[in-house]
């Protein structure tokens, strides 16, 4: 396989938690998750940790990635991903030389991702010869049981003809790609394929309710390791 490199982000102001990245999450830190599946990773060659907070990169001291830190101008939760990675992408050429054959972004705020879908994402990117793959889990809610609002009045969203596929959401867990699409400005697009996770796996802890469920699925998780 080409190149491939991991980008674990972290973005400051994460809506409704404190130092949501350094916060204990069953006694780790929330960025530890991330940084841990990527070592597992049987394809990632190298990793890096995107943040624009010195507390992140000081709990990532003890796991083999290189940090980054982000000047003001690309700090707080706002700052777009395409250009988090451009810029992590920059200052990885500009030290090192190292241009990846294929980018895979990992948002920190996912902490129940794991290698297997890591890497399930990049065989799929190599074996279908896509321009990227993103990662999707089944909808909590069908576009056919919601509504739209015209004044007052409740007309379906989707027209239901009686044939209702599966429907999937993006997860934002996992985005693997080739660097030409993010010259066209992109994170995804094109021909894009896709992994398929668990809710479980795909749980965000930027808000308060978010982190409370990893911490329950967690628990679960250690329950049934001693069954």
């Amino acid at each position: 396989m080409a190149g491939i490199l991991g980008i674990i982000t972290t973005r400051g102001g994460a809506r409704g938690i404190h130092n949501t990245y350094t916060r204990n999450l069953a006694n780790q830190p929330v960025v530890a998750y991330s940084l841990k599946e990527c070592e597992k990773s049987r394809h990632l060659q190298k990793s890096v940790l995107s943040t624009d907070a010195k507390e992140v990169s000081r709990a990532a001291a003890l796991y083999n990635v290189k940090v980054i830190i982000r000047p003001a101008g690309l700090a707080g939760e706002k700052t777009p991903f395409i250009e988090i990675v451009k810029h992590t992408l920059e200052e990885i050429k500009s030290a090192e030389g190292y241009e990846p054959g294929v980018v895979v972004l990992l948002p920190a705020e996912f902490p129940l991702r794991r290698a297997l879908q890591i890497d399930e994402a990049i065989e799929k990117l190599e074996a279908t010869g896509a321009d990227c793959v993103v990662s999707v889990s089944p909808a909590e809610q069908s576009p056919y049981e919601m509504v739209k609002l015209e004044g007052d009045k409740a007309v379906p969203f989707v027209e239901d003809t009686g044939d209702r596929p599966e429907v999937y959401r993006l997860t934002g867990a996992i985005y693997a790609l080739k660097p030409s699409l993010l010259e066209q400005g992109k994170l995804s697009g094109g021909d894009m394929r896709a992994v398929v996770m668990k809710q479980v796996d795909c749980v965000s802890v930027d808000t308060r309710p978010g982190f409370m469920r990893a911490e329950a699925i967690l628990k679960d998780r250690k329950k049934d390791i001693f069954r």
